[in-house]
């Protein structure tokens, strides 16, 4: 399905989870403008492919706690309402846009050793955002 979700579809986490296309936006650029980005926040490169409505932002020096936090007031400020989903998962949404923003303090994915962000410095905060 194509396109954001009809009118009274879920947006629910179970949705989002389900990839049902929840944005009338096709760029995050364009559902984030405004956004002054916090904790020094910059692009992580060499993450993969170009894709416009994904970023990964990475920080040094600032626990995860406060770089979430202060990323969800600046959504908050440009117009977002704001939904914690779990500790490391927040969602934003205004009239076009639901965003999932994602917390990585920890690199490591999993047993496996592999980092889920390996072009990170080690240490940093990964937040990475998602146009639903």
């Amino acid at each position: 399905a194509d396109g954001p979700a009809p009118p009274g579809a879920s947006n629910t986490p179970a949705a989002i989870a389900a990839g049902v296309p929840l944005s009338t936006t096709d760029s995050l650029v364009e559902a984030l403008e405004g956004i002054r980005l916090p904790c020094d926040l910059a692009p992580l490169t060499g993450t993969g492919d170009f894709d416009p409505r994904e970023v990964a932002l990475v920080t040094s020096g600032h626990p995860a706690e406060v770089v979430g936090r202060s990323l969800a007031d600046e959504l908050e400020r440009i117009g977002f309402g704001i939904e914690g989903v779990d500790g490391t998962t927040i969602l934003a949404r205004d009239d076009r846009s639901l965003i999932e923003l994602g917390l990585f303090a920890d690199t490591i994915a999993g047993a496996d050793g592999m980092r889920a962000f390996p072009t990170a410095p080690s240490g940093s905060v990964v937040a990475r955002l998602r146009l639903r």
